[in-house]
């Protein structure tokens, strides 16, 4: 179902978190023209999105997948667990298919890609306002290409939530400590989170783990 903002509604307050200005900057300047979307807040990095969102009156947030300091992941996971009704759509310029299936999963109520007009953007933002979901037609293609390798899809949606936020990690080159640190873990949980990964992905060792990890299109 789409929504089209209705004269006289009250704005959509929409926080923006991208590491990139000229992305922000754009995403802002096109949404001048609707007037039924606010930008009330932005962030470059994930430490100040997981700030803003949560001391700002915001309606959904827009967010990018990968961030520095902390990724659109962490940030969601952190902001859901005091405010558990908030709304994200994550916007990425990568092709990222599995994290779509996976953050619909972990909560996210929408994912578009970059290369998407802005209103196809305002529309996403519009229907998770109103209670809908919202995946681009680039995603949705994404998603129907994974069939073509659904032994790989389907081993990922067998990982937790925190395994696979350690197994994202590692894919991205972070050390154990590195890990552990960064979720606020021991060494020793991460070690049980990585055996527990090479099961569930029929890897036999630390070594594989880390080189399928790397490999992943999760992470390319």
């Amino acid at each position: 179902m789409m929504h089209i903002g209705r004269k006289g509604d009250p704005a959509i307050k929409v926080f923006l978190a991208d590491d990139h200005p000229l992305v922000r900057s754009g995403i802002k300047q096109a949404f001048n023209e609707y007037v039924d979307i606010a930008i009330v807040g932005e962030a470059g990095d994930g430490q100040e999105a997981i700030h803003g969102i949560l001391n700002n009156d915001v309606d959904v947030s827009l967010i990018d997948i990968r961030m520095p300091k902390q990724d659109g992941i962490q940030v969601m996971s952190k902001v859901l667990q005091k405010k558990p009704k908030s709304k994200f759509i994550f916007i990425t310029g990568h092709d990222e298919s599995h994290y779509a299936l996976r953050l619909m999963k972990l909560g996210a109520k929408g994912y578009i890609h970059k290369t998407e007009p802005s209103e196809k953007l305002a529309q996403a933002i519009r229907n998770v306002h109103w209670g809908d979901m919202y995946f681009s037609g680039n995603v949705i293609s994404m998603l129907m290409q994974m069939k073509a390798n659904q032994d790989e899809a389907t081993s990922y949606e067998n990982l937790s939530a925190r395994e696979f936020e350690v197994f994202r990690m590692i894919g991205n080159k972070k050390t154990s400590s590195e890990v552990a640190d960064t979720l606020n873990i021991s060494r020793k949980t991460v070690s049980a989170h990585i055996a527990n990964i090479g099961k569930k992905l029929n890897l036999k060792n630390h070594t594989e783990i880390i080189h399928h990890a790397a490999r992943s299109s999760l992470f390319n």
